[in-house]
């Protein structure tokens, strides 16, 4: 496997342009495609967003939970504007195999430009969106999704008719794979994001993973055959560090009932990112690391924005910026869609070596 490297620094851009986006980030404003003011937006830097989950790992006592953003009774909202405007990029159940012409069907970010941020995977994908979507906006990227609720990226030849969670079977998510590799090619995106968990079953084929062997070993293959069949792009290619998975890891079942049944015990609800996340996020953790050792994965440190980066690197709930306090997550795998937009900033800093300069 040959080691994707990541393009030139785009320090240049950053320096002429960081007055020009320091501006637009105080006031609060990001720019739409018409040159009018959008919807104010406001958005974090790394160190901003690093120190408030720091803070909020020290915290016993939740804030109103009527005043987060979002509130905690809408914070099982989907997380992102795909989930709403464009149904054939991001398709529930077997419906919509793929967009006919994802490079104008399922864009984001700013539409008109010709340089191009693509995005595959499956509800993870969908998740980042929303910060891929502002950062687009940002710094004048389209960003193309194509994703699919249940579909793992991560190349997996089969022939099984075994259905997944998102209403695939094995050889439809492989089919879909495929087509999504060859439609991101013709589109010779400046940089792919890929995201996504590992392969689930649902639990009446046997157990929560199904018959199908989700552990590092067998990911990490999976991962790097994604990545090797994506080399024609030409691009860079990145992978978000996996977010905190809470599902099982409460007595209570979900992030947010946790935090409804222990508000002034809220300490009891933080998880480790050291072993204690999902066994899912646990084993591409643990491939990731494997293929990064071997240079074949570029790994997005997003980790910071979700744990605490020293000791036992705790995970909280809800995180304050500003003078609004944001819930990090939606429901046992995902984080809401305000969180995944005020981070962007942050995102964009980590991510800055690989976005070529424009």
């Amino acid at each position: 496997m040959v080691a994707l490297r990541p393009t030139r620094r785009f320090n240049d851009y950053m320096t002429t342009s960081s007055r020009f986006r320091g501006a637009l980030v105080a006031a609060a404003v990001i720019m739409g495609t018409s040159g009018m003011a959008a919807a104010a937006t406001t958005t974090f830097t790394s160190a901003q967003v690093v120190a408030a989950v720091n803070t909020a790992s020290t915290v016993s006592t939740a804030p109103d939970l009527t005043k987060t953003s979002p509130t905690l009774a809408n914070a099982a909202v989907p997380g992102g504007p795909i989930f709403h405007i464009y149904p054939n990029c991001y398709p529930g159940g077997p419906v919509g195999t793929m967009p006919a012409y994802p490079a104008t069907q399922c864009v984001g970010g700013s539409p008109t430009s010709k340089y191009v941020i693509v995005m595959l995977g499956d509800s993870q994908a969908g998740m980042w969106f929303t910060t891929f979507d502002q950062i687009g906006k940002d710094l004048n990227y389209k960003v193309v999704l194509i994703a699919k609720q249940g579909c793992s990226p991560y190349l997996q030849p089969s022939t099984s008719s075994a259905q997944l969670y998102g209403g695939f079977s094995l050889a439809q998510c492989y089919q879909r794979d495929l087509a999504a590799i060859a439609a991101t090619i013709k589109i010779k995106p400046n940089l792919i994001v890929i995201d996504g968990d590992s392969t689930f079953l649902p639990s009446s084929v046997g157990s929560p993973s199904g018959s199908v062997d989700n552990s590092a070993a067998v990911l990490a293959p999976q991962i790097a055959a994604t990545i090797s069949a994506l080399a024609p792009a030409k691009a860079p290619i990145v992978i978000p560090a996996p977010i905190p998975q809470y599902l099982g890891r409460f007595g209570l079942g979900t992030p947010a009932s946790c935090l409804s049944t222990h508000s002034t015990s809220v300490t009891s609800c933080l998880l480790s990112g050291t072993g204690a996340n999902g066994p899912s996020s646990q084993s591409i953790t643990t491939a990731l690391a494997t293929e990064t050792k071997a240079k074949v994965v570029n790994v997005l440190a997003t980790g910071p924005l979700f744990c605490t980066s020293t000791g036992q690197h705790l995970c909280p709930l809800w995180v304050t910026l500003g003078t609004t306090s944001y819930l990090v997550h939606s429901d046992p795998w995902h984080m809401t869609n305000a969180y995944a937009t005020v981070i962007a900033r942050a995102v964009e800093s980590i991510g800055a070596s690989y976005l070529p300069r424009h």
